[in-house]
């Protein structure tokens, strides 16, 4: 069942270099066979893990998805991407990113939905904002007044 041995693979890798949002395991399907758990993840977290690389069989792969469902609609996939906002960090010295998700998010918005997308503004900066809400660090105007009285000291 494996890539090479038929048109219908799975590809067996490992949970590590799957790219993917933290939320991806609870919209798998687990399935238990035989003393095997088999996990297939969710089509969209399939897809957005694929952004990095971008090539034409992924293209394939989004048109086919939404040909087949209808699926992921162009806001489904802005919420699927912001879920990897660190997709579209630089990468270190030592990776090899395999491309620019930047760009490849760009191109595939063109090709998928006939315009271009504005990456920083409609998924980068939302999902940071949800970050940094959630870990408590929205500007409340409490750091300026904090540090207006330590430059008074």
């Amino acid at each position: 069942m494996g890539k090479g041995q038929a048109p219908l693979y799975i590809e067996q890798v490992s949970p590590d270099v799957f790219v993917a949002s933290s939320a991806w395991p609870g919209r798998a399907h687990h399935e238990a066979r035989s003393g095997v758990t088999w996990v297939f993840p969710h089509p969209l977290d399939i897809l957005v893990s694929k952004m990095r690389r971008c090539a034409e069989k992924d293209i394939k792969a989004f048109r086919l998805v939404i040909e087949r469902t209808g699926h992921p609609t162009e806001a489904e996939l802005i919420r699927g991407l912001q879920g990897v906002v660190d997709m579209f960090r630089p990468a270190f010295d030592e990776e090899n990113p395999g491309g620019d998700a930047v760009a490849n998010t760009r191109y595939l918005w063109q090709t998928l939905f006939g315009h271009d997308i504005d990456v920083r503004a409609e998924i980068i900066a939302p999902a940071l904002a949800v970050r940094r809400a959630a870990y408590g660090l929205e500007d409340t105007g409490h750091r300026a007044e904090l540090r207006r009285r330590l430059e008074e000291e």
